[in-house]
């Protein structure tokens, strides 16, 4: 039944099976204290309780970084701010979500190794979450000649990147005078694409060398880009 709920609320895999657990182990352990209490009248409900608030509080405090792992697992379930399937990045860590179990989340790196890490380190950390929206923003950087002539190198490159097919059309991309430095005008070339890893990185490429041909093809004068 729980599990169902959460399905029809549009919770994740891993959070159908950790709550749903979870809540079949407190149906379980309060079935077997009315059991226990039926079975033995002399000993009172309130005695139980009290017995399992002793027993709860001597195990929180043995298993101190287990229950507050746990804890943080429940948290991150609860908010649902990610879930198997996304791509984030964590501290050092980057990949794709694989697993949120109540003591790690088994993270797939981009180049394909096994990350498991600590529930407890989440909620303290920033958490990127790449593909929590449908589309984000790259820039390329480039320094124009500054002897170029400036607004037909940016009609160039705006065409050069309406060209390419990984770049959306909605926003539309733009070409930006940043700085002028030593004989450069620093120029950024914002786009939009796909906000998954291997989307933003084939875009990246395809715009670096579409506006790299177009330049060359006028005639434009280039420093630098990266």
């Amino acid at each position: 039944m729980v599990r169902w709920v959460l399905r029809a609320c549009g919770r994740g895999a891993s959070a159908v099976r950790v709550f749903g657990s979870i809540v079949g182990w407190a149906v379980a352990l309060l079935a077997l204290g009315v059991a226990f209490t039926m079975v033995f009248p002399s000993i009172k409900p309130v005695d139980l309780i009290g017995g399992i608030g002793i027993v709860s509080i001597a195990a929180g405090i043995a298993f101190q970084t287990v229950l507050g792992t746990m804890f943080a697992a429940i948290v991150i379930l609860a908010r649902d701010r990610f879930n198997v399937g996304d791509q984030v990045h964590v501290g050092d860590v980057r990949g794709t979500v694989e697993d949120i179990g109540l003591s790690s989340t088994v993270i797939r790196s981009f180049d394909s190794r096994q990350l498991l890490l600590p529930n407890s380190l989440v909620p303290s950390q920033v958490v990127t979450v790449q593909t929590g929206y449908e589309r984000v923003r790259t820039t390329v950087t480039v320094d124009l000649d500054l002897a170029t002539d400036q607004d037909r190198a940016r009609e160039v490159a705006l065409a050069a990147m309406l060209s390419v097919p990984q770049v959306h059309a909605d926003p539309a991309p733009q070409v930006l005078a940043a700085e002028v430095v030593t004989g450069a005008v620093t120029t950024e070339l914002p786009f939009w694409s796909g906000a998954r890893q291997l989307e933003t990185r084939e875009a990246k490429d395809a715009v670096i060398r579409a506006v790299l041909r177009a330049f060359a093809a006028e005639g434009i004068g280039l420093v630098s880009a990266w």
